[in-house]
C-alpha cells in the first residue's frame, strides 16, 4: 500500500554537523552534534576514520539515538578524524551527511602559564613563584603543574614540585642564602 511505502522511505540526509575537540578524564575525545531530523522513531549512526574517503568501509561507528555524542573509541593525540552523520528510521539508513573533520588534542596544546614571577619570602630563605593560569581549548583540562628549580651554573639536576590544578602559586623554602637560582 502507499502508506507501508511511505514509512519506509529513507530519513532526510542530516545537516548541520559540527566537530569539535573535547577531552574526557585527559585523554583526546571528539564532540559531535547535527541537526536533528523531526519524528519519532529515528536514530543516527556516527561514522568515523583518518581516511577521509566518504565514509570508508572500515571506518568506526556509534548508533546513538541523542545528540550530541561524543567519539571515544580509537581517538588518538593530535590526529585528523573524518566525520560522517546518516540517520536510520524504521530499519532505513539515509544518506550520509557531508564530511567534516576535526584534529584531536595532543599534549602540544597544553599552553604555559602566563605573568610567571618569583618574589622572596619575607623572614625566610625562600621563594614565592606565582603564574596565572592558561587559556585552554574547550574541553581540555589543567591537571597540574611542576615547577623546576635548581642553582644557577650547577651542574645539579633539576628540583621538580608539582603542585595540583586549582593552585596559582607555591612558596619554596629550604633555599641557599645569597645563592641564583633558575
Amino acid at each position: 500500500s502507499k502508506e507501508s511505502a511511505r514509512s519506509l522511505s529513507a530519513p532526510s540526509r542530516v545537516t548541520g554537523v559540527t566537530v569539535t575537540q573535547s577531552s574526557m578524564n585527559g585523554s583526546p575525545t571528539l564532540r559531535v552534534t547535527w541537526t536533528r531530523l523531526t519524528g519519532s522513531g529515528i536514530s543516527y549512526i556516527v561514522k568515523y576514520s583518518t581516511n577521509q574517503t566518504s565514509p570508508p568501509q572500515n571506518a568506526r561507528e556509534k548508533t546513538t539515538s541523542t545528540r550530541p555524542v561524543t567519539l571515544t573509541e580509537g581517538i588518538q593525540q593530535g590526529t585528523t578524524y573524518y566525520v560522517w552523520v546518516a540517520a536510520i528510521k524504521n530499519g532505513v539508513q539515509g544518506s550520509y551527511s557531508s564530511r567534516k573533520s576535526a584534529t584531536s588534542f595532543s599534549e602540544s596544546d597544553a599552553a604555559a602559564p602566563t605573568n610567571v614571577m618569583a618574589s622572596p619570602l619575607s623572614g625566610q630563605v625562600g621563594i614565592r613563584v606565582s603564574w596565572t593560569a592558561p587559556t585552554l581549548p574547550t574541553g581540555l583540562p589543567i591537571t597540574g603543574y611542576s615547577i623546576q628549580y635548581k642553582i644557577r651554573g650547577s651542574g645539579l639536576t633539576y628540583v621538580t614540585v608539582t603542585v595540583g590544578a586549582g593552585t596559582t602559586q607555591r612558596d619554596i623554602t629550604g633555599l641557599q642564602n645569597s645563592t641564583q637560582y633558575k
